[in-house]
């Protein structure tokens, strides 16, 4: 076993307090999967700081729904897709006709990953976004990117439940047969107001602050 250092400086996908959930080292983590060893869901709190867990309950009553989703740093968008439609609620998928026909339209990555971006940064490493609004994709495919812009907005599209954004880091641009990278962060603290870079806590609130280049 040794210990993966990245080979760019990421800030963090999103601006803001957010939780963490299904992380490498939680029960419900994506470790399953390949290319998703180390990826993560973020969500938020409510005003009551409580979790929105109520079926059926409409996109927009999530706290994170519609927030700006941004690149982890400088890069080139070699895929991009934003054809899906949105599940209207949480709990509630598309129909089963639905299913197969944007399965043999698109495929089942895209369908799975709902309306998303990948992005190869230097070095060999790239990001992944996935779950976006349908039409709030600001980018396309061949677009050269600047750390912080904007690339879409977080929904409930594809294989999701709820209103949340999935992230992982990638050693290539195939979801489907890339390996899962560790990602650390330049710009995030733990709810104690402390500096920390790799997320090793599931379930943890984490808070951005100004990068540090």
């Amino acid at each position: 076993v040794v210990q993966y250092e990245n080979k760019n400086k990421y800030v963090f996908p999103v601006e803001g307090a957010w939780r963490v959930t299904c992380n490498w080292d939680g029960p419900d983590s994506h470790r399953d999967a390949y290319s998703q060893e180390f990826a993560f869901d973020l969500d938020q709190l409510d005003r009551n700081m409580e979790v929105v867990l109520n079926q059926k309950k409409p996109n927009e009553e999530y706290p994170c729904y519609g927030k700006e989703v941004i690149a982890v740093a400088d890069g080139e968008v070699v895929d991009s897709f934003d054809q899906l439609p949105e599940n209207r609620s949480s709990c509630s998928d598309l129909s089963n006709e639905q299913i197969i026909k944007f399965a043999q339209e698109y495929g089942y990555v895209h369908l799975s990953g709902g309306n998303q971006v990948v992005l190869k940064h230097s070095n060999g490493e790239y990001s992944f976004y996935a779950h976006l609004i349908p039409g709030s994709l600001k980018v396309k495919k061949g677009d050269k990117v600047k750390r912080g812009q904007i690339l879409g907005k977080v929904g409930n599209s594809g294989n999701s439940d709820c209103p949340h954004l999935h992230f992982q880091l990638m050693d290539g641009p195939d979801k489907s047969t890339a390996r899962g990278l560790p990602c650390s962060f330049i710009n995030i603290e733990n709810c104690e107001r402390k500096k920390v870079k790799l997320i090793d806590r599931d379930r943890s609130i984490i808070h951005t602050v100004n990068d540090e280049s």
